[in-house]
């Protein structure tokens, strides 16, 4: 009903979240998002008393990485409504700067926020980026098999690791005692 269905979208005004409806039912409300398509800019952070998204690393690691010119005009601090070329660009100028954080560094704040931060009832969402995949420099169909063989080969090794950080997550949870009230949802 929201409407997004890309990162080429922003939230429509108006919309209610999930967090929002909690919200109004006394929930504590958090979020820790670990990548820029997630970035309040787009409205998601509607209804959280704390929407955590300290990015510290650009997209693409390694500077030889050529995501694309830049755009023809510098961004605003807004996404643009319904211009897909712009708004492609605009996610370009976010990759480049502060993108993204790690899964341990996603991990390390939403434990700090259960152990330090939280007040009951509570609603936590905890975003990873760790198996999405991550420009390698091979673009174009030319490249196109090696680009996919990079992507492929580096996949198993982010779902093992996202799957050690959600773990540390869930042992805080037992840890506090919140285990037998608590619904635990893997998306």
């Amino acid at each position: 009903r929201h409407g997004m269905r890309s990162s080429f979208q922003t939230l429509k005004p108006g919309t209610v979240t999930l967090a929002e409806i909690l919200k109004g039912r006394g929930f504590h409300t958090a979020a820790v998002i670990a990548s820029y398509p997630l970035h309040s800019i787009f409205g998601l952070n509607q209804g959280f008393d704390l929407y955590d998204e300290k990015f510290s690393t650009p997209l693409a690691l390694n500077g030889d990485i050529d995501l694309g010119p830049p755009a023809p005009n510098p961004s605003s601090a807004r996404p643009p409504n319904g211009d897909r070329k712009a708004m492609a660009f605009f996610l370009l100028d976010l990759a480049r700067g502060e993108a993204c954080r790690s899964d341990a560094a996603v991990s390390d704040r939403a434990i700090r926020w259960l152990r330090q931060e939280r007040r009951e009832p509570f609603f936590l969402w905890i975003h990873y980026f760790g198996v999405h995949e991550k420009p390698t420099g091979f673009s174009g169909l030319a490249n196109i098999g090696k680009e996919q063989a990079i992507q492929l080969a580096a996949y198993d090794g982010d779902v093992f690791n996202v799957d050690h950080q959600i773990g540390r997550v869930l042992d805080t949870i037992d840890e506090l005692g919140l285990v037998k009230n608590s619904v635990v949802v893997l998306h």
